[in-house]
């Protein structure tokens, strides 16, 4: 199993192995400059806790590879204007092996 905590701001996809993941706050067309579809704070800087996304296996098991994987992260302001951006992005993984050494 694996669980992405993500705390942003204001929008974010994320890409494991090139395939997306999961995606919040940004349209459904996206370009590298996209705004976000409004407001999104981030909320570790002020005590609280990341959004998170639980995966179970059935759900990667096809994109992950024996090996390194790679975690993309596209980040979206909501505005060019807006003063701030930030993004934490935590992935969780479990591994069950039969190899006890």
């Amino acid at each position: 199993e694996m669980v992405l905590s993500i705390d942003y701001d204001d929008g974010f996809i994320a890409y494991l192995n090139g395939v997306e993941a999961v995606r919040a706050n940004v349209p459904d067309e996206i370009a590298w400059d996209s705004e976000s579809d409004g407001l999104h704070e981030a909320s570790l800087y002020n005590g609280g806790w990341p959004d998170r996304f639980e995966f179970d296996k059935t759900d990667f098991s096809s994109i992950l590879q024996q090996g390194e994987n790679v975690l993309a992260i596209q980040v979206h302001n909501d505005k060019i204007t807006s003063s701030d951006l930030s993004s934490n992005f935590f992935l969780h993984a479990g591994i069950k092996s039969e190899n006890h050494h």
